[in-house]
Order: C-alpha cells, then structure tokens, then sequence
C-alpha cells in the first residue's frame, strides 16, 4: 500500500495507536492534594487543585477511575490517613468527587507522592491491577517532591515495579506558572520533574508513558516525552507503533517527513522518539548489523541546510543506543545535550564518535603523506591515532608494506556538513598537520594560522595530480574548511575576507608572517624557496577556486607578469612540473565481497552467486557487499524477501563470480621518513642538521636529571594558577616532582608578606636537594622576578622558561581583550578562604585597589605594549566598560584552546623525553623579534642533538 506521508500511514495502524483514550481497565489516579494545589491557576478564579480535574478529564474524557488523594502525614486529619484518601470503586463521575476532597484537605501540606505509591503495594488495592495487561497510573501533580522524601519515593516505585511490573506511569503536571518548557533552566523547579527524574535514577524510566506539562498558557499541554509499551512483533515511535514488517515505508516516509518539517524541534522530538524505535530494531541484530541500521537511521539528517547539525544528531543517537547516556525523559534535558555537544568538540574528537563528529560517513580520504594518498571505506578505519599523548579512536588505516607499518590519519571524504563538523576538522587537521610537516623539517604551533596556508598548498599540489575529481573535491573542502576559522574578535571567515579581496594578512597584521608561512608552503609541497611569495599565493588560490582567484589577482598581478609574462590560467600546474615534484601515488581500499553467503553459508567463490546492488534508502545508499548462492536468491524471489541489511525489498541483483581473492596491496617508498609509522604511532619526531646555529656556552650539570624553573608571566587574574596546578599533576602522574611557590597562599592564611617570603624560601632549597630525577620549580607569580636568584635561592644552573599565560600575540587587539578578561577575573572574585588560589579580591581590598594592582602588574610585564582599559573605579561601570573585549577574549580562549592541550603541550616542551642520558644546562638564551620577548628558553639536550622551538611565531633550532 502506497502512503503519501507519515500520518497517513499511522492512520493506516489505528488499531495499534495508543494513549487516545480506548483504555479499559479502570486507570489508577494519584491525585496531589498538597497545601500548594490551593493556590490559582489562571484569571478565572479556578485553582490548581480543581484544574488537575480538568486536564485529567481533557485527556481521557471516556474512561472510568479509581483514585487515591495524597499529600503528607498528618494524625489529626479524619480523610487523609497516614496521607492518603483512598476511594476504593471505579467512578467516571469525577467533578463531585474533587469537590469533596478540596472542601477536607489541608492547606499546610507537603508534597509526598511515596505515601500513595506504598499504599498501592499492600494486598488491599489487588483487584485494581490488571492481571492481563498493562494497568495505568495517572499522577496529576503541581510540585516537586519534599527533599527528605526522595528516597521513600524511589523505594516505593521500585518495590511497585517489583510487586506489580505491568504497570505504566504517566505524569500530568499542572502549576500555575508560565514556563518555556523547551529551556532546560526553566525546568529545574517545574512542577512533576523531581518524581520523573528519581524514576530515571533508579533505571525505571521505561515505567513512564507519558509526561505533560499544563499552565494558565499553555492549556492544551507541552509533551515532554510520550512511549508507549508494545506487543511482541510491533516497533515503537513516540505514542505510535507498527508491524516490524512496515520498517522499510516507516523509515522511507520518515525521512521525506524530516526533510519537509525543518525545524530544530520538529528534529529533536524526531530524535527523541527515534531513539526507542532504533533500540527495539536491534535488539537482535549482530553487532555489524546494529551499526548499519543506526548509520542508516542518522542519514535521514543529511541534507542541505538541515536545521539540526547532522554530526550532532548521530552522536544523539549513537550515545542514547549504545547505553552511554540514560534516555531523557524530560524534553528540556534532551535538547540541552545539543547545546552540550556544540561545546564539547574537543571532549569528542577524543572519544569513540570521532568519525560522527568529523562527519566521516562511507569515505574516508587519507592525509598526503610522502605522495600518497589512500582513499578508504569508512568502516575499514581500525587503527587508533596517538598525538601528544593524546589517543584519537580508529581514525586511521594502517598499511603494511616492505616489512614496514605505517598508519595514515584520514578525513571526512563526505562534503555535507552542519556547523560542529567543520570546526571538528580544522582542530583534528591543525593537530595532525603539525605532526606531517616535522618530516619537512617545518616546527610550528598547531594553532599556528600557518597550518591554514600549508593545508591550501597541499590542497594545490593534489589538485594539479592526475587524480580522481571526488579526491581533489575532498582536499578542496578540507582547504575551505580550514579558511572558515573566524577572524579573532570579527564575525567573518578568512575565506569570506579572501572573497572580499582583502590582502592575505594574518591576525596580528605583520606581512612578514605571511611571507614567512609561504615559505613554509613551498617547502611543504618541495618548491623552490626562491619563488615570490605572492606567485605562490595566487597559485594556490587558482587551484582552490575561481572566485578567490579573480579576487586575489589584485595583489599578485604584477608579479606573476614580471615572471611569467602573463597570467598563466593553471600557475600551479606550472611551478609543479617546473620544479620537477613528484606524482602523488593514489590508493583506493574498498570493502571486499563476502563471498561466503549469509543465509547458507556456503563458499560460492567456485560456483558464483548473486550479489545485491547497491540500492538508496532515505538520504543514504546501502551498499552490503554480499553474495548470495544461487539457491538462496530463488528464495529470495519466491518470497519477496528484502534486503538484508536495509529490508528494502524493490532491490535488483547482480549475477558474479566465480573469482578468486583481489586483494588490496600498497607499496609504499622507504624513501620518505614518515611520522605515522606504526612502532612510533606519531611519537617520532625526526631530528635535522642544522648549520649557522647560534654557539652558547654550555657546561654539564648532571647525568640523568632534569632541573627545570618556570617563571610565570600574567597579571592578576589571568589564569596560571589554574595552569601551573594543572602541569603539577601532569609532572607528577609521571613520577617527577613539582613544586608551585608564590607568596598568595600564605597570604591568604594571614602571614604577613615577609613571612611569606620565608615559607616559600623554605620550600624552594627543600627543591634543590631532591634527588627526584625530574625536579619543575613554577614561580607563581606576576614574571616581575628576574635573574638567577629568586626569594633568596640561586637557580643559576637550571633550565630556565619565562612563559606567559593566555596571552599567544602581542597585538592591540588580544592585548586589549586580554587585560579586559583578567580584570573582570579579578572583579568576580569571592573572599578569599584558606584554600583559595588567589590573595587579592574586591572585598577584602577595594575596586581601586584591584585595579591599580592589576594595571602595576599589567604594566611591569607588557611595558610599552600596555593599554588602558577604563578609567573609573565603580565596579558596575568598570564591569559594563570592560565587557565585550572580556566576553570576545573568553570566546577566542574557549574557541582556540583547551587546557588539556595547553597542558600537554607545556609538558611536552619543558619536559620532554625523560629518558635523555645526558642533561645539558646553558646560559640563558633569550629569543626576541620585534622587540618582544614572549619566553625565554635554557636549551635542555644531549650534546648530539638539536631541540627546535616556536617563539613569536619564528622557528629557531637551538644546539
């Protein structure tokens, strides 16, 4: 039977709707008589009492009843005994019946809903449980449960479900306050969600059917969530259900549904209810068969302009079937797990959705790594991926070849996206790149704008290869992608300011870092480092997009003229061949054919079979890779049976075979170093001569140790604290010792400043004399001490690293947002206790007071670069002064790093490879350009080797 849309279809199984009335047996209704249900609900005079009646009678207007009145326990009330008033007959007259009890009830009591829930596990209320199906509850309430009654409640409902397991709950809530039950911070006080969330930490939310919520505004009710429990053989869908065997026109008319209602919460009460559908499907299902149906499911999301980010409605569903969330009932809750994710990118490029998060969907395209690139099946992505210790889950494909393993890290080779997505590649890319370039001797921060610009020039170099076009589409989005990062403190993209012509600048507005990232560029892809920058430039906009080009010819015009005489229509081509680059080497591994059939299991490589094509379902295609003997198919055809992974059953077959093994095989050159080889798993990091490296005097401290100072650098307020405890544990975790010394957490316990000065004196000769292998000394203070000796202790001999902390460039504009941010920090700031990281606060000082710190501080450090904020000393003016600039800097902060990563960075560079046979000290090297100085660095090698550093965005090897 053909159905036009997903309402006529359930129209269609009216016989299996559930919850519209046609409920039989007498429905239980524990009705709240609290000394709250007097108050009014509405302008009419009714009360919350009486319009629990109504909303009761709205909803089953046709049923019959039995009902117990609870509230509290009061031995003075004739009615409610031990807080119940039970009325043991099934009535359908209701109205009199509230009258009754509204004219005898306490206007003192509390809410206990357990008092109701005990009395129905006692042999007296048998005969008003169903013995032959489910027997419903009906809880009309208006509040949340009294604290100390939460766990009688959850013992009651539990003892309940174990007394009387066929039973199914459903909660009308009913207050007299206007809410926007779509807010999750709207439903912390709301009336019915402490009784639904205690039924979910107990693991009973599948008791609850149904819960509602009612308001003077909302009188036809707001649905927080609807189920309903089915018969074998039949699927759930929100209240609905269907025969298991209508799966396939379900699943079709479901997607044209989604497509057509594009709205955020249309897509959301979708998921919500998709989410038990999806779970009942696959109950039996092998794993293999589980993963298929829930890509399947999710794929109804990908579409143009889909008004839910598709990534995050797979990790919805992902999540919520896998059991690594409990199931919302509450529909505030489950849509605040969107805004959760939206936050949560890097928590996710970590975990086991990483391929859902980077929208990694059938395809996969490999990162170009020594002219290769190898196009894989997504579902053949098993090797895990390792950066700085951190571990990203099977996003990368392993090869074997020559007796060597080597692992490509991939990207998504699907190109539609939502929002989360993009902003998933360009961190995961900016990760993995940083590790790619080593192997051309290019050192930078993966936050380093240059990775922008080396993934354009790598998008180039593939883009002029002899490769398949959806290739060189991927490696144009993935260049794209990386050009959609938002300028700091504009709401534009650098490709946007590309496409208005604008001149390639980079945040801190020096062209010299511009030219300096060509450089890396051309180095990259194996040009001569002699081309013009702008050449180089032009030529990777040409390559990426016509539009940019036209629009960037303006700055490089000339040049390419001067060269070349015209402007050539492929320049990039040109500078390839013309430096005589070698061809990229193009892989693709695709799922192989099972030709073992699924249903016999018969070997049919000798004899053949019949394989099913490829076929599309919703907004996907299911591609099973199976073959089937020809015995099996007749069946197939007698029956009419469907598709075994998808059940489509209008599918088509194809006759192949017998064949033999094809199997896939790579061979790649040793003659290229490679990071992802398997027995470093991206821990290599090669090592390069180097000539004209600066000579320093050096003398050997000691075998086998490492001495480390830190100094920190920052106003009040900027956050190292946070840091440096952070870098403790880290150091600590692996067996090194670390001590933090600053005056502020002796202040805070009442010691005045010199003796201060003392206990960390004591603490910091204490460190001197440990006999730990690895000893990190961090002055937890503003940077203002300087030299070999601090708070009286000579550090002469030990590594020394200035660092400043949450400030990455000295331009105007993060300087200007940094000092803004720190400030506010300090502003906010509570009284201090004796646990507190911090001394100075606007109470046990004055605003004047903070502020003059925070400028002395702020001035000391940043000297000429300092900038003046506000000029008043009221607290509110100098917080509304101050705001944008702090709440664009805590966006640019929370955007751009995380502090796992900071961490681990540090970690990286101070401590290094612990296992350095020997430690050498040297003077102090100080690293500036342009006049600044943004840390200071003691080289830590053996005497062999070269440590390569980032300082001010210009990369120093240092002997």
């Amino acid at each position: 039977m053909e159905f036009c849309n997903i309402e006529e279809f359930f129209k269609n199984f009216s016989p299996y709707r559930s919850n519209e009335g046609g409920v039989t047996w007498p429905i239980i209704v524990l009705v709240d008589a609290s000394g709250s249900t007097t108050e009014k609900f509405g302008p009419c005079g009714n009360v919350v009492f009486m319009a629990q009646k109504d909303v009761l009678l709205k909803k089953y207007p046709n049923n019959s009843f039995r009902f117990i009145f609870w509230n509290s326990e009061n031995k003075h009330s004739k009615n409610f005994i031990n807080g119940i008033w039970t009325f043991d007959y099934v009535t359908s007259k209701v109205t009199d019946l509230f009258a009754v009890v509204y004219a005898n009830k306490n206007e003192f009591a509390s809410t206990k809903p357990g008092l109701a829930f005990n009395a129905l596990n006692r042999p007296e209320y048998n005969h008003w449980f169903n013995n032959n199906g489910p027997t419903k509850i009906v809880v009309p309430t208006d509040g949340n449960v009294d604290s100390g009654h939460e766990s009688n409640l959850a013992n009651a409902i539990k003892n309940l479900y174990g007394y009387r397991n066929n039973i199914e709950i459903e909660i009308l809530a009913v207050e007299p306050k206007t809410r926007n039950y779509a807010l999750s911070a709207e439903m912390t006080n709301a009336a019915g969600c402490s009784l639904a969330r205690i039924i979910q930490r107990e693991r009973l939310e599948d008791l609850i059917t149904n819960f509602d919520s009612y308001n003077p505004t909302c009188l036809d009710g707001f649905s927080h969530m609807s189920r309903v429990n089915v018969p074998l053989g039949f699927i759930p869908f929100g209240h609905y259900y269907f025969p298991r065997n209508e799966e396939p026109t379900f699943f079709n008319l479901l997607t044209k549904h989604v497509a057509e209602n594009n709205n955020l919460d249309s897509h959301m009460r979708i998921i919500q209810n998709i989410i038990l559908t999806i779970k009942k499907l696959v109950q039996d299902m092998t794993p293999k068969m589980s993963s298929e149906l829930l890509f399947r499911y999710s794929s109804i999301f990908w579409f143009d302009n889909c008004n839910i980010d598709p990534a995050l409605a797979t990790i919805m569903l992902k999540q919520a079937i896998e059991g690594t969330r409990t199931t919302d009932l509450i529909y505030a809750d489950f849509r605040s797990r969107l805004n959760e994710l939206y936050k949560q990118v890097d928590e996710l490029l970590r975990s086991k959705n990483i391929k859902q998060v980077l929208g990694i969907r059938r395809t996969a395209i490999s990162y170009l790594i020594g002219n290769i690139i190898i196009s894989v099946d997504a579902d053949l992505l098993e090797s895990d991926i390792k950066v700085n210790g951190v571990n990203y889950s099977k996003i990368g494909i392993r090869i074997d070849s020559n007796d060597i393993e080597f692992i490509f890290p991939v990207f998504t080779g699907d190109i539609n996206h939502g929002e989360i997505t993009p902003q998933a590649i360009r961190q995961f890319t900016r990760t993995i790149m940083s590790q790619i370039i080593k192997v051309n001797g290019i050192f930078i921060d993966p936050r380093d704008d240059a990775i922008m610009f080396i993934v354009m020039a790598m998008s180039m170099k593939v883009c002029t290869n002899n490769l398949p076009e959806t290739v060189k589409m991927s490696y144009r989005y993935l260049a794209k992608t990386m050009l959609g990062k938002k300028r700091l403190n504009r709401d534009q993209t650098e490709l946007s300011r590309l496409l208005s012509g604008e001149f390639p600048l980079p945040n801190n507005g020096q062209i010299n870092n511009f030219y300096k990232s060509m450089n890396f560029c051309s180095k990259y892809i194996g040009i001569s480092d002699t081309i013009d920058p702008m050449i180089l430039w032009y030529a990777m906009c040409q390559s990426l997009d016509s539009e940019l080009a036209k629009k960037q010819i303006s700055h490089s015009k000339q040049k390419i003229i001067d060269s070349f005489g015209e402007v050539p229509e492929n320049l990039a081509r040109i500078l390839i061949s013309r430096d005589d680059i070698s061809e990229i080497k193009y892989f693709k591994l695709e799922k192989t054919l099972d030709i073992k059939c699924p249903v016999s299991h018969e070997n049919v490589s000798l004899t053949g079979g019949m394989m099913i094509n490829t076929h599309s379902i919703g907004n996907t295609t299911c591609d099973p890779k199976k073959v089937i003997s020809f015995n099996v198919f007749n069946s197939f055809i007698t029956n009419k049976t469907g598709c075994m992974d998808c059940h489509r059953r209008d599918i088509l077959f194809t006759q192949i075979g017998p064949f033999e093994n094809n199997l896939n095989t790579i061979r790649i050159s040793d003659d290229h170093p490679n990071p992802f080889d398997a027995k470093f798993v991206f821990r290599h990091t090669p090592i390069y001569p180097s000539t004209n490296v600066p000579s320093l005097d050096t003398t050997i401290r000691s075998q086998n140790k490492k001495r480390i100072l830190i100094v920190g650098k920052g106003t009040v307020g900027a956050g190292k604290t946070t840091i440096w405890k952070n870098l403790q544990k880290k150091i600590q975790e692996n067996g090194g010792e670390c001590y933090i010394e600053g005056t502020d957490k002796y202040s805070v316990k009442g010691f005045d400043q010199r003796t201060a000065q003392a206990f960390v004196n004591k603490e910091l000769e204490k460190a001197k004399i440990s006999s730990n292998p690895v000893v990190v000394v961090i002055i937890d203070t503003c940077g203002d001490h300087t030299g070999n000796k601090i708070f009286g202790v000579s550090f002469g001999c030990w590594e020394r690293h200035e660092i400043f902390v949450n400030l990455p460039q000295r331009t105007p504009e993060l300087i200007r947002g940094y000092l803004a941010w720190s400030l506010r920090n300090v502003l906010n700031r509570p009284l201090f206790d004796f646990d507190s990281d911090f001394y100075l606060n606007p109470i046990s000082a004055n605003i004047s007071k903070c502020i003059e710190v925070h400028t002395k501080k702020a001035q000391a450090i940043l000297q000429n670069d300092f900038i003046r904020i506000t000029t008043k000393h009221d607290k509110n003016s100098v917080l509304q002064d101050i705001k944008s600039y702090a709440d664009e800097y805590q966006i640019f902060l929370d955007s751009n790093y995380s502090l796992e990563n900071t961490i681990q960075e540090l970690y990286q560079r101070i401590i290094g490879d612990n296992n350095d046979s020997m430690i050498v000290a040297t003077q102090e090297l100080v690293i500036n350009q342009n006049d600044e100085t943004s840390m200071h660095i003691i080289n830590s090698s053996s005497s062999s080797d070269i440590n390569r550093v980032t300082v001010n965005d210009t990369d120093w090897q240092v002997m």
